[in-house]
């Protein structure tokens, strides 16, 4: 057997545009990191907050549906609207 171990990563291809090829290259080297450590470590962090927005959506909708405490999209539309005016009305109320 072969002293050169393989990786047991998967290879994933990226095509990137000019400038962000150079934005990569120039983060890398200010952090003096690999690319593929920059890469790797953003695309954990998008899977981070993808995974923590999904589940806290999820939990919402279940309270809600539940009959937990909320406020309306159409009330807390309508006291967004008067932001910024002589009109603003207080924040609504918790249903």
């Amino acid at each position: 057997m072969s002293s050169i171990t393989k990786s047991k990563s998967p290879t994933v291809t990226l095509h990137l545009n000019s400038e962000l090829n150079n934005q990569l290259n120039d983060i890398a080297l200010e952090l003096n990191k690999t690319r593929v450590d920059i890469i790797t470590d953003a695309i954990q962090q998008f899977i981070d907050v993808q995974t923590w927005q999904t589940k806290s959506t999820k939990a919402a909708i279940q309270q809600a549906d539940e009959g937990g405490d909320f406020v309306s999209h159409e009330k807390v539309e309508a006291w967004l609207d008067t932001w910024g005016t002589k009109e603003e009305i207080a924040p609504p109320k918790v249903a």
